[in-house]
């Protein structure tokens, strides 16, 4: 998800429309014969299905022996069958989307869009703010006048209270990973068609349609969570609630120390991907 910077909101940028004027990042290329780079590139359906499928598999599953451990009042297993289970489920926020987003996963396109779709409305993920977000990092990657996405210096967080929200329910921590407020917050912002990131803002600036899609897929997403958590309460199973909609803030660490480690130690206005990624 793109990172939210409140010291960024007193310091001026230049129009993203400008920037696409002047900017030019003269990369490097790394030698390769251009049919090799096609066979790297290729994307396969069986593949995709295998991985995007399978996932969802593995986050069902964990599921399932969780809620039957919950009725057989087994609580430890309980307690270890949620952990992997929201181990599992917080991938589905800003990584199992990436490469869906990328549109890498399928050769089928709608393949592809109707994933992204089932990972972003699990995960609580607005996924027109990180494709705005995305273009810029890599056409612009860390460099600040255009790549606002990933904002260095990104160093370790191993503070005992963002630890322990790590390995239990993230409330508050946000660092490479799902806190329940600040998720929920930047779906309920969008939802109402109201910004808490000036990137976010710059982003939407000369593109208002794509801003109307964010704001429609955000209440959508919002309108869901609460529609099914009020049915699971209904019938007497908030545990299902819990499984479905709050999966993606409990068990973070395995994505915090996947994701955390890609941006520490890089270096911004660097023209070579070699050295800056």
């Amino acid at each position: 998800m793109p990172i939210s910077n409140k010291g960024m909101l007193n310091n001026p940028h230049k129009p993203l429309s400008q920037v696409r004027k002047t900017l030019r990042v003269r990369w490097y290329r790394s030698p390769i014969m251009r049919p090799k780079l096609s066979r790297l590139m290729r994307r396969n359906n069986w593949r995709g299905a295998f991985q995007a499928v399978g996932h969802l598999g593995l986050w069902a599953a964990t599921g399932v022996i969780s809620y039957t451990l919950y009725r057989q009042q087994l609580w430890i297993g309980f307690g270890v069958a949620l952990f992997l289970h929201g181990t599992v489920g917080s991938f589905f926020k800003g990584t199992a989307v990436h490469e869906l987003g990328h549109a890498t996963v399928f050769t089928t396109k709608w393949l592809n869009r109707s994933f992204l779709r089932i990972y972003s409305l699990f995960g609580w993920w607005i996924y027109h703010d990180y494709a705005m977000s995305h273009t810029y990092h890599h056409r612009y990657t860390l460099h600040p006048e255009g790549d606002r996405e990933v904002v260095l210096p990104r160093n370790p967080m191993l503070r005992f209270l963002n630890l322990l929200q790590l390995l239990t329910v993230n409330i508050t921590f946000r660092t490479e990973s799902n806190g329940i407020i600040p998720t929920v917050r930047r779906v309920l912002w969008t939802a109402f068609n109201r910004y808490d990131d000036d990137w976010i803002k710059a982003l939407y600036e000369s593109h208002p349609e794509a801003r109307r899609e964010a704001v429609h897929w955000a209440r959508f997403v919002l309108v869901f969570h609460v529609i099914s958590t009020g049915i699971f309460i209904a019938i007497g199973q908030p545990i299902l609630a819990v499984l479905l909609s709050g999966h993606v803030f409990i068990g973070n660490w395995l994505k915090h120390f996947v994701g955390l480690p890609m941006h520490c130690g890089l270096r911004d206005n660097v023209a070579d991907f070699r050295l800056c990624v």
